[in-house]
């Protein structure tokens, strides 16, 4: 889908930034123009929900989980959709209570960690609406085992997986990040300094063998970077970002270790790339895209960014998805009547395709293909 020609100015731009600025200048952008084709999927075995588990493992749409009903109802089962026989298969049945917004992040292997949520059993304790545990799911042996509790619950973590750790941040107001060890099914605990009071984690990237984060408190944003095994993450404010309230911000990471933060405020869209103390000089404007995470709303309708190999930068968010080719630094935004309505999570599943599933709109499931104009 990648267009063909001279690199663009974003391209330029990334190739000759290090760690410090360059005077490489905001570029404007152009609209991309795709071609966007939209169908339904077969039915699912279970009817539609939302906050549900919503994953593409590199062969199968992965759904677990979520509520229907109003919210009234929650759900412990799960299943798998196959986009080359647009068929489905049920997910064995697992331990764990069922839950909504839960965290689910793909090991790498196929496998899938779920952990965490908001359930309907109250423990009596401060977080006693929200799940301490969680499973690993196997597709090739249909089969799930068990994960250490973690310290304490959450509830719409965002994740990453680096070398052999899963890193959680929360929903709420937070002081530490929570990592846990594949290798030894344990956690540990990572505070933060430099956030003050009132800080919520909005997304994390890996970055090599480092964790990029990017948060806020009402008035200031603010990112840090870590290695797993250091003692605490430090945060400092991006001074770029002239009004955090009401911005929609997300990272990727990019081929080449690059770690970029996609903010978009009431003065327009742009990208930076993010130096070794979290600050970097504006290498892209780009009005037409729009990253995934509301520093309001959060996490309610939070999505996901991530960058697919042969497409570019997507960011998914509930019933739309942008796309920010890093090759020619055109954009393109799709939603609404675009996707015939729906509303739900959309996952990226190839250079040309994506997928969505679930909503509170009457749309159950849709593939999007997408064709250069």
């Amino acid at each position: 889908m990648r267009l063909t020609g001279r690199p663009g100015p974003i391209a330029t731009c990334l190739a000759g930034f290090a760690l410090t600025a360059t005077g490489c200048s905001a570029m404007e952008t152009e609209e991309w123009d795709v071609s966007v084709s939209v169908g339904e999927l077969s039915a699912a075995p279970f009817g539609t929900r939302i906050d549900h588990s919503l994953l593409w493992t590199g062969a199968e749409l992965f759904v677990w989980g979520g509520s229907s009903e109003g919210q009234q109802r929650l759900h412990d089962d799960g299943a798998a959709y196959s986009p080359d026989t647009d068929s489905w298969r049920t997910v064995a049945d697992s331990d764990l209570e069922a839950r909504a917004r839960h965290t689910a992040v793909l090991l790498g292997d196929q496998r899938v960690l779920v952990w965490g949520g908001a359930t309907g059993t109250h423990s009596g304790e401060k977080d006693g609406r929200m799940a301490r545990d969680g499973a690993v799911y196997d597709p090739g042996t249909d089969s799930w085992e068990p994960v250490a509790d973690a310290p304490e619950a959450r509830e719409s973590a965002s994740a990453i997986v680096t070398g052999g750790h899963v890193v959680f941040g929360g929903s709420g107001y937070q002081d530490d990040l929570l990592v846990y060890s594949l290798k030894d099914d344990t956690w540990d605990t990572v505070p933060l300094t430099g956030a003050g009071e009132l800080f919520r984690v909005l997304d994390l990237v890996a970055v090599d063998d480092e964790v990029v984060l990017v948060g806020a408190t009402a008035d200031r944003m603010l990112t840090g970077r870590f290695r797993v095994g250091d003692e605490g993450v430090s945060v400092s404010e991006f001074e770029e970002v002239e009004d955090p309230t009401g911005a929609y911000v997300g990272l990727v990471s990019l081929p080449g270790d690059k770690a970029v933060l996609a903010v978009r405020e009431s003065r327009g869209g742009r990208l930076y790339e993010l130096d070794g103390r979290g600050q970097a000089e504006t290498v892209h404007e780009a009005d037409t895209f729009r990253p995934p995470v509301h520093t309001v709303s959060h996490p309610a309708l939070s999505g996901e960014m991530g960058f697919v190999e042969g497409l570019g930068v997507v960011s998914a968010s509930a019933g739309e998805f942008s796309v920010w080719d890093v090759d020619t630094g055109l954009t393109h935004r799709s939603r609404g009547q675009a996707l015939d309505g729906y509303c739900g999570p959309i996952e990226p599943v190839g250079a040309n395709a994506l997928i969505g599933w679930g909503g509170r709109c009457e749309t159950g499931g849709i593939r999007v293909d997408l064709r250069a104009q």
